[in-house]
């Protein structure tokens, strides 16, 4: 399960690396800004598929309690994170006239309400409930609210792929497209 964390890792990161230090210049001296994306894209992608079914992710040698924590973790590190990183040089489209605007309030509003919600299945696990308990119906309601996260981030650079560096979609479309290709899976499968 670690091989697969790290091998993840390194893939989310790779096209974090290359979308935005490549193809978009960002220099190299704000290498921690693109390892947050990475730890935010990891953080939505363990959560994500942390609501399969637990038959399905026995398959790829996966358990709910090993995605869920170690997302939860990636997520806590990127909100945490996010503290010393939000910034008008970072995140303009958040401000208007050196002021938080109301996109910038949904969208760190809505993280912070996904790390509320998430953290109740994360205590639930980390005193190793059973799957069944009820505490974790809350990881499919947090897992909903989070997609409007990098919606609202990012929703704006979607519509225009020419303008995509190297042609490769931004990390917000490839999260959102993913939570929502799991959750599907996810309600096919019930």
């Amino acid at each position: 399960m670690r091989i697969f964390s790290l091998l993840l890792f390194i893939v989310l990161y790779g096209y974090a690396f290359l979308r935005y230090h490549i193809g978009k210049d960002i220099p190299m001296n704000d290498w921690y800004f693109i390892l947050n994306k990475s730890f935010a894209w990891m953080g939505f992608t363990l959560i994500a598929l942390s609501i399969l079914k637990e038959s399905t992710l026995s398959k790829l040698n996966l358990t709910r309690r090993f995605l869920g924590l170690n997302g939860f973790g990636f997520a806590v590190i990127h909100a945490c994170s996010i503290y010393f990183l939000f910034n008008q040089v970072h995140f303009p489209k958040f401000y208007t006239e050196n002021q938080l605007n109301l996109i910038g309030w949904f969208a760190l509003s809505i993280g912070f309400l996904s790390i509320l919600i998430f953290s109740i299945p994360f205590i639930g696990a980390m005193k190793q409930l059973p799957n069944s308990s009820q505490v974790f119906r809350l990881g499919k309601i947090g897992m909903v609210i989070s997609l409007a996260h990098p919606f609202i981030i990012g929703f704006s650079g979607w519509i225009s792929p020419n303008e995509w560096p190297l042609f490769l979609p931004p990390i917000t479309l490839l999260a959102v497209m993913s939570g929502v290709i799991i959750l599907m899976i996810r309600a096919l499968r019930n």
